[in-house]
């Protein structure tokens, strides 16, 4: 296979988003290339995750046999795991999610491809570069090991339980199994369809294999002629694949450039679509169970299209579908969801489509979605960009909806070997619109705060400082918002339009800066042994946000205990009152607010995500933050908070009007910069500046960046003044 190179800013871009695009993502290093990987039966389940087998196959340099492995996968449950739990990662390590082979089953050949029998789970097919199919019974045969075995010759193969003979060519790719009967279908370099019916199969009635001994010589797995050759292909066979819940219906593509239908039944074809992908060969197919009149396609130039079988008389697709920047190796419909459908490409990427959406699928009419690669075609749900190489191979979970497993050869690679990735989307990218906005909406009281008497209420200990609200919006609702919100955005248009709203952050985060400087010399006596480093820890906070504050305060090394749970409670008052004061401020009336979205499409209001914003903002978005510190500790630390910030409002509206900043702009990004970019985008929503929603998001965003340096900055300077003064 040709090597494309993935582009590593967009790995890296997509490896920081996540905790926001997944619900559950597990990456394992395989020391070998894996070209073909399934999901097996589900060994048992709990209320947090459930234990299920995968079968891999590994690629080998033929200084270690080739092997076909089963393994055990551990599957969180949705909603289940914690954004730290899907982050901790690196390439070039092993999964705890992943055990160790259960069983080792050393293949004559490398494996091209494998796929379960859904009625015989535990009945695995494979091709390699011959002209037979082997057939495992992966439960009954003899246990071998996985690690390189001793002795001066190499280990023979393990024996197959059945050899499916037939081809007159090597068939490497072209494999599927039929999901209403026991029946294989097989395609090869002769251009011939093969089908096997396995029904009389020893295996199949639990006789067992060939015998125990893979290294005796007289023993010598079953074969089994085809039942049915299916003839008219051109030239290689690269896919088949069958109706779901048929025995008779399959179809098969390749680099005659054909699409085929075939019925069994009859032993021909039923239709041909000759050069279905104009003139490039067609490497993968795949027909819809959920919408059984659909049959998709892959060719060599990265092009997906979708057909209906009803309608081929005219040679059109129903849709084309163009984002690959290089041959898509791999096709699959969901086995839940009617109208999705996944397609791995030598580019790296595993897409996601939904052929249903703007109802051009439904509406039955020939139309031709392909847009310029740059743009998103509307069909396009998901991108996952998580492989550094080809993918190679994925299959659907058919017991886990939205969740899928992936492999990619990462032979390229400086490492080598592969990539095994099991991931599962974000149910708010998946679920219908109305769904999601209703669960935002539920929480778009904490989201956006309701007033400062629950502020005060968390410092008095009346409300609790965690709950399962609290779990809801900090870590699903708003970090998907505010990534919802920037991937929206043209980013090019956005830095134009953000230009006076950046330079008001600026300026706002240098007056947090002397803020601090100032409260901590009129407020020093009253914070504290540790009050400089509270102090720098809470500039931190009014930069970025709460992970800048835990930073800062783990980097001066505040010890857990009352001043920092007052110092958080402070926050909490304080924030209130900030942003009080920034919705009461004037701003002279200016013409009508331009909606916010990508050009030329719909916008994404920040009231569409965040809430509508009835009211002020008055909680930190960024942190609930415990609040169960004593209010003798929590009301000193307040009232300097306060000082602190009411001295940084003042400075940033001074400096902003020296320097001609728009007012709006100036509140926004005072707003971003002590308050995050949620209580921003809320406040330019509540206050109808729809423009800025946007712009306020990215610079809250980059106090994310900047805080902590400007934090421990600060501390510098507040301890060195201390010590002066001491």
């Amino acid at each position: 296979m040709e090597h494309h190179g993935v582009n590593k800013e967009q790995y890296l871009a997509w490896k920081k988003l996540i905790p926001y695009l997944y619900d559950w993502f597990a990456n394992h290093n395989l020391t070998w290339p894996s070209l073909s990987c399934r999901w097996g039966p589900v060994l048992d389940e709990s209320p947090l995750s459930r234990r299920q087998q995968l079968y891999l196959s590994e690629q080998t340099d033929g200084s270690v046999p080739n092997k076909l492995l089963v393994v055990t996968a551990e599957v969180a449950r949705p909603r289940v795991a914690a954004a730290e739990h899907i982050t901790g990662w690196t390439e070039h390590a092993k999964s705890p999610h992943i055990s160790h082979p259960s069983a080792v089953i050393y293949h004559p050949g490398e494996v091209n491809r494998l796929r379960e029998l859904p009625s015989h789970p535990h009945l695995v097919a494979t091709h390699t570069d011959s002209p037979l199919v082997f057939l495992w019974d992966v439960a009954s045969q003899p246990r071998r090991s996985s690690a390189e075995p001793a002795g001066a010759g190499p280990p023979p193969p393990s024996l197959p339980d059945l050899t499916l003979s037939g081809h007159a060519a090597d068939a490497p790719f072209a494999l599927a199994a039929s999901s209403a009967a026991p029946r294989l279908a097989s395609g090869g370099k002769d251009a011939q369809v093969l089908v096997w019916d396995l029904g009389g199969a020893a295996c199949l009635r639990g006789a067992g294999g060939p015998g125990a001994d893979p290294g005796a010589a007289s023993s010598a797995p079953p074969a089994l002629a085809p039942t049915l050759r299916l003839l008219g292909s051109t030239d290689t066979v690269e896919d088949v694949a069958w109706l779901p819940g048929s025995d008779a219906l399959l179809a098969s593509v390749g680099d005659d450039r054909s699409l085929r239908g075939w019925d069994c039944r009859a032993g021909g074809a039923a239709y041909v679509v000759a050069a279905a992908h104009s003139a490039h060969d067609i490497h993968a197919l795949d027909w819809s169970g959920g919408r059984p009149e659909l049959v998709a396609t892959g060719a060599a130039d990265g092009s997906v299209r979708v057909w209906d079988v009803r309608r081929l008389s005219a040679g059109a697709p129903l849709l084309h579908l163009a984002h690959h920047a290089a041959a898509a190796a791999c096709l699959e419909w969901s086995p839940a969801a009617a109208g999705a459908l996944a397609s791995g490409g030598e580019d790296g990427l595993l897409c996601l489509w939904d052929v249903e959406a703007s109802g051009q699928a439904g509406a039955g009419e020939h139309q031709d979605a392909k847009r310029p690669r740059s743009a998103v075609p509307p069909q396009l749900v998901f991108q996952h960009a998580g492989h550094r190489s080809p993918v190679v191979d994925f299959q659907w979970n058919p017991a886990d909806p939205w969740t899928l497993l992936s492999v990619s050869d990462d032979v390229g690679e400086q490492s080598g070997g592969g990539t095994l990735q099991l991931w599962r989307v974000s149910d708010l990218i998946t679920r219908p619109e109305e769904e999601v906005l209703a669960e935002l909406e539920y929480h778009r009281s904490a989201v956006l705060g309701v007033d400062g008497g629950k502020a005060v209420a968390r410092t008095l200990g009346l409300l609790p400082d965690a709950s399962p609200v609290y779990d809801a919006v900090w870590g699903l609702a708003m970090p998907m918002a505010t990534a919802l919100v920037l991937m929206e955005a043209d980013m090019t248009r956005l830095f134009r339009a953000a230009r006076d709203t950046l330079l008001a952050f600026l300026v706002a985060s240098a007056a947090t800066m002397l803020a601090t400087l100032l409260a901590f010399a009129l407020w020093q006596r009253c914070m504290g042994p540790h009050g400089a480093s509270l102090a720098s820890a809470l500039c931190a906070s009014y930069i970025g946000g709460s992970i800048n504050f835990a930073a800062t305060a783990a980097a001066l090394q505040i010890p857990t205990g009352p001043a920092l749970g007052a110092a958080m409670a402070a926050d909490n008052v304080a924030m209130a009152g900030y942003i009080a004061a920034l919705m009461a401020v004037p701003v002279p009336r200016r013409g009508r607010s331009l909606e916010v979205g990508a050009a030329g499409g719909p916008g994404l209001h920040g009231s569409s995500v965040l809430g509508d914003g009835t009211g002020p903002a008055d909680v930190d978005v960024r942190h609930p933050g415990p609040a169960s510190t004593p209010l003798s500790a929590a009301s000193s630390l307040a009232l300097a908070a306060t000082a602190q910030l009411g001295l940084q409002l003042g400075i940033t509206l001074l400096a902003a009007t020296a320097l001609r900043l728009p007012r709006r702009e100036t509140l926004v990004a005072a707003n971003a910069a002590v308050g995050g970019p949620g209580t921003a985008a809320a406040m330019a929503a509540a206050r109808g500046w729809h423009d800025l929603v946007e712009p306020g998001v990215l610079a809250g965003t980059l106090g994310y960046a900047v805080g902590t340096a400007a934090g421990i900055a600060v501390s510098g300077v507040l301890r060195r003044g201390a010590a002066l003064l001491a």
